[in-house]
This record gives structure tokens, C-alpha cells and sequence, in this order.
């Protein structure tokens, strides 16, 4: 019992240290680089780009759920509260909050993706897709659908035997884990890649100008190199998005499922906290 009980210990002191060195620097860098993303995204050279669009609103959306989701991190982890498991309201909030932004940060992410590939197609057709009117009225259907569709974790979390958590043995356990593995990671980050590979694709074949318009007319070679240099960032992002996002939501799926079949230990609560805080 006194193994047990120092190895606890131990890994929860480990995970308080790391937690708050990476919140730290996860809020401060977090905040400078999506405040650059904006201010670079939004700016008079490109804020006419569909594309610039759909990243600007992926830059928000991340950036609210550093501020919103570190922030509720630091408040819980480091001052001793236990508001969690006490105020249903802080508990419906704090387990939205940390699903709603990033899963629309990574939807709007799919946006831009399909945007990308609508305008290298060689289709005029599709091209015309690819407009800042359009991108505009898909970015607030895209904004309306994102809040509703995690609407359920607000309804159906609660304090349960003094814990924030789903009601023990509830069927919505697995539905839980399987919205947050297939409409949170597989969804989006599917998508994001088939159409990242199908512009990189029709670059390659047709290596003609990106032109966003049914116009025939040439695009500016500030234009054209402005439309490759936003690919190249979709790209990166993309790819980032995949890993991150898998691991993220990736732990929290297992947890959610395993410990309501099976009821943990302290050392096995302490040790799979652990590795999700790595």
C-alpha cells in the first residue's frame, strides 16, 4: 500500500510540474502566434482570399480554445479548486469548451482544404466555388453547425457521485467516445488530407496558374505565388492538426471507455493521467 501510494504520489507531482511548464508556454506562444496568424491572415494583401478566410477562422478558433480551455487548466490544476466537481455549470462548460472551438478550428481547416483543391481544378465550374461571397456563407453555416453539433456534452454531463462526469454505466459513454474518435478526429482529418492530396495532386499534373475565378484572364504573379505560398501553409497545418488532434481526443476516447468497464486503480488512474499529460 505504501508503494502504491508514493508511486501515486509521485506521478502526480510529476504531472502537476510538466502540466504547468506546458500550459505556460503553450498560453503565452499559443496567444503571440494565433494574435500573427490574424493579424497576417487578415491583412489588406490577402483578406480577399477565400482561403485566408477559412484559416483566419481556424487562427480564431484556435486561439479561443487556448484562452479558454489553458486557462480553465491552470485555474484547476494549480489552485487547489475542486469547482469541477462542485458546480455543474463549471463542469458542462469546461468539458464544451475543450471539444466545441478545436472541433471547429478543424472543420474550418476542411474548408480551406476544399478550397484549395476547387481552385487548382481545371474544372471552371468547381473554380467558381472558390470565392470570398461563397466562403463567407460557408464559414457562418460552418459556425452555426459547429456550436450545435457538441451541444450534447452541455446537456448530458453533470456531477455524478461527486465526479464531472457521464452518468455511470449511461449508453452515452460510448457514443461519447465514438462522437469525439469519428466526428472529431476521423472526419475532419480525413477530409483534410484526401483533399490535401488531390490539390498537391492537381498541382503536379496540370502545373497550371491557380485561378480562383472563372475568368479567363492571367493571374498576377504576385497573385499566383500568394495562392502557393497559402497551399503550403494549409499543408503544414494540416498535417500538425492530424497529430496533435489524434493524440488529444485519442486519450480522452480510451479513458472515457475504459475506466467505465473497468474500474481503475490509483496507480492506473495516476499513470494513464500521466501519459495523457505528456
Amino acid at each position: 500500500m505504501s508503494t502504491t501510494t508514493n508511486y501515486s504520489a509521485t506521478l502526480k507531482q510529476i504531472i502537476s510540474n510538466i502540466s504547468l511548464y506546458i500550459d505556460l508556454v503553450t498560453y503565452i506562444f499559443g496567444i503571440v502566434g494565433g494574435l500573427g496568424n490574424l493579424i497576417t491572415l487578415t491583412s489588406r494583401k490577402i483578406r480577399q482570399s477565400s482561403a485566408a478566410l477559412y484559416l483566419s477562422c481556424t487562427s480564431a478558433f484556435q486561439l479561443l480554445s487556448i484562452l479558454i480551455c489553458v486557462s480553465f487548466r491552470l485555474f484547476y490544476d494549480h489552485s487547489g479548486s475542486n469547482l469541477q466537481n462542485q458546480s455543474a455549470t463549471f463542469c458542462k462548460v469546461r468539458y464544451y469548451s475543450a471539444v466545441a472551438p478545436p472541433s471547429l478550428a478543424s472543420y474550418y481547416m476542411v474548408l480551406a482544404t476544399l478550397d484549395r483543391f476547387l481552385c487548382t481544378s481545371d474544372n471552371a465550374k468547381l473554380r467558381a466555388w472558390s470565392q470570398i461571397k461563397t466562403a463567407k456563407r460557408l464559414a457562418a453555416t460552418m459556425l452555426i453547425v459547429g456550436i450545435v453539433m457538441s451541444i450534447h456534452i452541455l446537456i448530458l454531463f453533470d456531477i455524478y457521485n461527486s465526479t464531472c462526469q457521464i452518468s455511470p454505466g449511461s449508453i452515452y459513454t460510448f457514443i461519447y467516445a465514438g462522437y469525439l474518435i469519428i466526428v472529431v478526429i476521423l472526419l475532419p482529418h480525413c477530409f483534410m488530407f484526401i483533399f490535401s492530396l488531390m490539390t498537391v495532386r492537381a498541382l503536379i499534373k496540370s502545373r497550371k496558374r491557380v485561378n480562383c475565378s472563372t475568368s479567363e484572364n492571367p493571374v498576377p504573379i504576385r497573385r499566383r505565388a500568394l495562392e502557393f505560398k497559402l497551399i503550403k501553409v494549409m499543408i503544414v497545418q494540416v498535417f500538425l492538426s492530424i497529430l496533435l488532434s489524434s493524440l488529444r481526443f485519442g486519450s480522452a476516447s480510451y479513458r472515457n471507455i475504459v475506466f467505465n468497464i473497468v474500474t481503475p486503480t490509483v496507480d492506473q488512474r495516476a499513470a494513464e493521467t500521466f501519459a495523457e499529460t505528456l
